[in-house]
Order: C-alpha cells, then sequence, then structure tokens
C-alpha cells in the first residue's frame, strides 16, 4: 500500500490580516536597508559640519594670532617713536612741576630777595613762602609765615602787593597801609610822610 504525505497549504486570501502582515514582512528589508542608508548619510553629514566648524575654529584663532603678534610688533614701534612713559615734554613737565609746586592754590605775588632767596605769597591764605631753586628743584628755605593780624571792625587785614627793600619784605594793605616783614618773621608798620591825605596803597615796588 503506497502511502502519500499530506502537504497543507495555508490560504491567506480569506485572511486579510495574515495576509498583510506577509506582505510587511516582505516589505522589511527593503526599508531597513534604506533607513541604514539614510542613518549613514546623516552620520555623514554630521561629520563634515564638525570637520567644517573645527576649521573654522582653527582659522579664527590663526587670524587671532596673527592680528596680536602684529598688533604687538606695532605697539613697539610706537614705543620706539613716542614712549608715553618717558618723552621729552613728560620730563619737562615733570621738572616745572618740581619748580613751582606750592601748597597754597595760586601765586599773588613773587619777589627775589637776593640771588638766591625769593619769596611768594597768597592773598587769601596770607601765607609768604621763602624758597631757592637748586638743580631745577623746589626747595624752601624756612618755615612758612602767615599773617595773622586783624583789623578792629572787618576780622582779618587784607595784603594787595608786596615787594623787597633791603633783602627783606615791604607790605601794602588795606589796614596799616604799609608794614615790614622782618626776616625774623615780624610785622612792623611802616609811616609814609609823602601826604596828609588818607591814602589806600594797592601796589607796591621797591627800586634802587
Amino acid at each position: 500500500m503506497t502511502s502519500h504525505k499530506r502537504v497543507q497549504h495555508t490560504d491567506t486570501s480569506d485572511n486579510p490580516i495574515q495576509y498583510l502582515k506577509s506582505k510587511i514582512d516582505d516589505c522589511y528589508p527593503f526599508f531597513e536597508e534604506k533607513a541604514a542608508d539614510f542613518r549613514k548619510r546623516d552620520d555623514d553629514e554630521v561629520d563634515k559640519h564638525n570637520k567644517v566648524t573645527e576649521e573654522i575654529f582653527n582659522r579664527k584663532n590663526e587670524v587671532k594670532d596673527a592680528v596680536t603678534k602684529e598688533a604687538l610688533a606695532l605697539v613697539e614701534v610706537m614705543k620706539s617713536i613716542w614712549d608715553t612713559d618717558s618723552n621729552p615734554v613728560k620730563s619737562e613737565r615733570e621738572r616745572l612741576c618740581q619748580v613751582f609746586k606750592v601748597d597754597f592754590p595760586e601765586i599773588n605775588g613773587l619777589v627775589s630777595l637776593n640771588e638766591d632767596i625769593c619769596v611768594m605769597f597768597n592773598k587769601d591764605d596770607r601765607r609768604f613762602k621763602y624758597f631757592t631753586i637748586s638743580d631745577f628743584k623746589f626747595i624752601t628755605v624756612k618755615n612758612d609765615i602767615k599773617d595773622v593780624s586783624t583789623k578792629e571792625r572787618y576780622g582779618s587785614v587784607k595784603i594787595f602787593d608786596i615787594t623787597n627793600y633791603k633783602e627783606e619784605i615791604l607790605v601794602s594793605d588795606d589796614t596799616f597801609q604799609l608794614r615790614r616783614l622782618k626776616n625774623d618773621g615780624t610785622f612792623q608798620k611802616v609811616a609814609p610822610s609823602i601826604t596828609i591825605d588818607q591814602l589806600s596803597f594797592y601796589g607796591i615796588h621797591a627800586v634802587k
């Protein structure tokens, strides 16, 4: 007796879901391949972008370094032409500041007592400063003398002018009219007998 194997065929025509699944299974390798291809393309573009970004960054640093070096070189050239820390104008300004630097705001009178000693005064501060100049430097030769004289009704005596008289100072003011500032720092009133009229001396100058 001859035996026959029964082959079972699955008919999906009557089973739409099973049919659809089989079709998807058939197409899956194609889409998987395309997806892998797109992933590779995307990775390649990212790599290109990163390389371009790195090149731009490196170039920027190269340009920055080159500009910095050039700027520093120009600074050195400018220093060789004009040094802001050491130049003739600054040196002369410093020298003049040393010569004429005083500790009151402005000078209202300046006279020479002799070849070495000079005196200047400030009318608001009423202070007399004795000084000399050595090696282009301002050097005080004794303590300042301040006029502390006051008038009876109006307070401080106002000094108008000074002049040299026999290596001492003659002072004109609004109260005593004329006074002598002696070298010992004391004041002595001078009574001029020029006229009987009441005079106000706003300036004074002595000659030989």
